[in-house]
């Protein structure tokens, strides 16, 4: 019972012609009974694929590549750059920040905004435990 149970959940899984979110393609025809779907995944993580009819009297569609979404502040997606630069920054009260980027002839440096200091400072206190073992006390200072 339960490998018939098996095949019959598996079966109807894999017919399913339930649309993706990335797919293009909407319901298969009628005289096609099986389905297929691809999903591919691009180098930017953008998903894309569909579903279409698996039989053999039907051509398998080909899908695009979406491409990769270009930013102002960046130059083409492949870049000949191969000088990197990268800057710490410190501020007044001891936060980190800065960052790395490419440092070829026309390439735009960017500007890192100083991160404002915390408006409370915590101020750690001491606290002064003694421990004894097996007649040796010790005492361990530890702040909060």
């Amino acid at each position: 019972m339960q490998i018939q149970l098996f095949y019959l959940l598996a079966t109807t899984l894999a017919f399913t012609t339930a649309k993706r979110t990335h797919h293009q393609n909407g319901a298969l025809a009628n005289t096609c009974s099986s389905s297929a779907c691809v999903e591919y995944i691009n180098t930017c993580g953008l998903e894309f694929g569909g579903c279409y009819a698996a039989c053999s009297s039907f051509a398998i569609p080909t899908y695009t590549d979406p491409g990769c979404p270009v930013t102002a502040d960046r130059l083409a997606a492949i870049s000949t750059c191969t000088i990197t630069s990268c800057i710490d920054y410190i501020n007044d009260c001891g936060i980190r920040y800065g960052g790395c980027y490419e440092a070829c002839t026309g390439y735009t440096t960017p500007t890192y905004t100083v991160p404002a200091c915390p408006t409370t400072t915590l101020t750690p206190t001491a606290t002064l435990t003694t421990l004894a073992y097996a007649g040796i006390a010790r005492q361990v200072a530890q702040t909060a």
